[in-house]
């Protein structure tokens, strides 16, 4: 018979029985390398859609920076000049990009979104697999709120993390990126003097 993943994980890591016990009292470590360390086969299984859902959300990037450009051209070479013809392809470029650009993002929150419910669909069960192998005396030691919420609440944050947070937080990343490349592209010497506020702006996000 096939055994769960998080049983073999388990016995890898020499799971005890008291793992539940006590770990929420350590209420003021904000971040814990271990258990990202755990998490993390869960989400390897599933590494090929999490780069799909990257690959989108870099040509989404692209797609959006090209908007503005775009609208630049129409309004310096072809409003100016009275150029119709140029106009209307311009504006037909435009349309297909915003096209383009929203299947791809929502293909890249689909997919996203499918691994992350798969991820947590095999954390969930293998997490009550291995309650389910607990002896008796464990209960009579854990408060059955603590177990509930590790099953409930705990999965709960980790799926708003990976539906919502995680793309916010890589989207805004890769934006960043994208917008310092094309300002480099278009005018270095503005652009190296725009990002003089950056550091400002470091600092007072860091102490606000």
């Amino acid at each position: 018979m096939k055994q769960s993943s998080y049983t073999i994980h388990g016995r890898r890591n020499r799971w005890r029985e008291n793992s539940l016990e006590g770990a929420d009292e350590n209420v003021s470590k904000k971040f814990d390398w271990y258990v990202i360390k755990k998490f993390g086969p869960y989400v390897g299984r599933y590494k090929g859609w999490t780069l799909v859902s990257v690959a989108l959300m870099l040509l989404y990037t692209v797609l959006n920076l090209a908007n503005p450009f775009l609208i630049g051209v129409a309004i310096d070479q072809f409003i100016g000049h009275n150029d119709l013809r140029g106009l209307a392809i311009t504006g037909i470029v435009l349309i297909i990009v915003n096209v383009l650009m929203w299947q791809a993002q929502y293909w890249q929150v689909w997919s996203m979104s499918w691994a992350g419910q798969q991820i947590l669909y095999n954390l969930s069960s293998d997490m009550f697999t291995h309650l389910q192998s607990l002896s008796l005396s464990f209960y009579d030691r854990t408060q059955i709120g603590r177990v509930m919420s590790r099953l409930q609440s705990d999965i709960d944050v980790l799926e708003s993390m990976l539906s919502s947070g995680l793309l916010s937080m890589l989207g805004s990343l890769v934006s960043l990126v994208g917008i310092i490349i094309a300002m480099l592209a278009m005018n270095v010497t503005l652009a190296l003097l725009s990002f003089t506020v950056l550091p400002i702006m470091f600092v007072i996000a860091a102490f606000w």
